[in-house]
């Protein structure tokens, strides 16, 4: 079982891209196995024992509330993920101490990304890789679609959960952030 950590989108956005996803079918490799969020931690670390569980809850509510700005759509070099960037301080602190508490606190090996070159985003589509040389057009029809961007205020923290490496993530546990 895997576990995953995440800012859930506001519900009117995240129907948006449930839209768009559903209206976009032939661009997908496959179906998406989880609601829009944005990724803060991977699996490294987490787990749903209660000293995990307290652990994650006490950094959630240490952290002040930010906000974050969806920023414009774009496709990872690497793997051909259509994604929203993401523009806030806050997220950044967040993961910070959520890699760095669980890395110290469990001994888990983080992933590299996660200790350096996260890329903040909220996942649309992941495509079929023969459509890379149309990425101009699918950029721009993703842009039309989901703007104009939101701002939004973080008041929760999500916790997801994966029976299985093919089965779709599902809301496990939400911890509000602040006091």
């Amino acid at each position: 079982m895997n576990f995953g950590l995440g800012i859930p989108l506001p519900q009117d956005y995240a129907k948006l891209i449930e839209q768009f996803r559903i209206a976009k079918t032939e661009w997908a490799i496959r179906a998406m196995r989880s609601d829009s969020h944005i990724s803060i931690k991977g699996p490294a670390g987490l787990s749903d024992s209660p000293d995990s569980m307290s652990m994650v809850a006490e950094i959630a509510r240490r952290t002040e509330r930010f906000s974050i700005r969806l920023t414009a759509a774009a496709i990872f070099d690497g793997e051909p993920i259509v994604y929203l960037g993401v523009d806030s301080a806050g997220w950044w602190r967040l993961h910070r101490a959520l890699v760095d508490t669980i890395a110290t606190e469990t001994g888990a090996a983080m992933h590299p990304f996660e200790v350096n070159g996260w890329i903040p985003h909220a996942t649309i589509i992941r495509l079929k890789p023969e459509l890379r040389g149309n990425q101009a057009t699918i950029i721009a029809a993703t842009e039309t679609a989901l703007s104009p961007f939101p701002v939004f205020e973080v008041g929760t923290l999500r916790m997801y959960r994966q029976e299985h490496p093919e089965a779709r993530w599902t809301s496990f546990h939400d911890f509000p952030i602040g006091r």
